[in-house]
């Protein structure tokens, strides 16, 4: 398990942490981080907290994101949002696609809700 920040990551899932409006520069570095990453995480955390506003082009690489990393993953990304992205993606029809039930209030309640997901299940 790797701890970032205090937050014990469990093995499969990667956490990025955004800070600062979501624009073209921002956009280009998430692109980057994940075309870097090495591994296929099966969940991927996107903390949002810190991101005040998302334009289009933000929007846009969230979009790229989830639909190059969806496929190859069993589960869906865990994201926390302000309002105005919230807003964005909502409108963009991104949060449906993604579902509202991978939206958390906190990076607690993802990353716990990622081990649940993680466990495997019980055997009958």
């Amino acid at each position: 398990m790797n701890t970032v920040r205090g937050k014990d990551v469990p093995p499969g899932v990667v956490l990025f942490r955004f800070e600062g409006p979501l624009f073209f520069a921002a956009a280009e570095k998430l692109e980057f981080a994940l075309r870097a990453h090495t591994g296929k995480p099966r969940i991927i955390v996107l903390r949002m907290r810190h991101v005040p506003m998302m334009d289009a082009t933000g929007m846009k690489a969230l979009e790229v994101a989830w639909e190059k990393n969806a496929p190859r993953r069993r589960d869906r990304a865990r994201y926390r949002d302000q309002p105005q992205p919230m807003k964005v993606m909502l409108e963009s029809g991104l949060a449906d696609r993604i579902g509202i039930d991978n939206f958390c209030a906190n990076i607690d309640d993802a990353l716990n809700c990622a081990r649940r997901i993680l466990q495997p299940a019980p055997r009958q």
